[in-house]
């Protein structure tokens, strides 16, 4: 499993000093404190309701058991916790899904895939 280092965060911060307040600089500030966005997603999960589709998308999420089940839910639009939760059903599958995701990545102009790749790859 790839993940991203405190030292690694730190390093990038150091070097991005001019822009306080980009998008990948928060995006990497996350990663140091792992403990505290898992406390703050718990919470989101408590109080956001959950739409029939979210629901239906935690569905299949739960349920994928192939590849190329969860290639294809890779290619969905997914809420946060939805996200989550895919990124972590990946995880399980890693051996068997990190050479289809290079593959896809390569192929696959939509965003959506590219952005889950990204996030799945530094978990």
């Amino acid at each position: 499993m790839t993940t991203i280092s405190k030292k690694e965060v730190h390093k990038f911060l150091d070097k991005h000093p001019d822009i306080p307040f980009s998008a990948a600089k928060f995006e990497y500030s996350l990663y140091l404190a792992p403990e505290v966005v898992e406390y703050a997603n718990v919470i989101s999960e408590k109080i956001l309701v959950e739409s029939k589709e979210d629901l239906y998308s935690k569905k299949m999420i739960e349920q994928a058991t192939t590849a190329e089940e969860l290639l294809k839910l890779m290619r969905k639009p997914l809420s946060g916790g939805n996200r989550r939760r895919l990124r972590r059903k990946i995880l399980e599958y890693e051996t068997v899904m990190m050479p289809l995701i290079k593959e896809k990545t390569m192929k696959n102009g939509q965003d959506i895939f590219i952005e889950n790749t990204l996030y799945f790859l530094a978990l």
